[in-house]
């Protein structure tokens, strides 16, 4: 199974399933968002990256502990 059917079957099992593709392939981003992905990310990456698509998400996570 790619990632692809992996993000399909995740979100048919849960549709509040938060799902963010990373790679370094920019030609499947097409695709993914075909998914009902709500993130791509693309290598390299930065904290500041990552920091921003959680902000994105569609369904927000509460986060517990310290923002180090």
């Amino acid at each position: 199974m790619n990632g692809l059917d992996l993000c399909r079957k995740l979100l048919e099992i849960n549709p509040r399933t938060n799902v963010v593709f990373l790679t370094s392939y920019m030609e499947y981003s097409f695709n993914a968002w075909d998914t009902g992905a709500c993130g791509f990310l693309m290598k390299p990456l930065s904290k500041k990256d990552v920091e921003k698509q959680l902000t994105r998400l569609r369904f927000p996570v509460e986060w517990g502990g310290t923002n180090e």
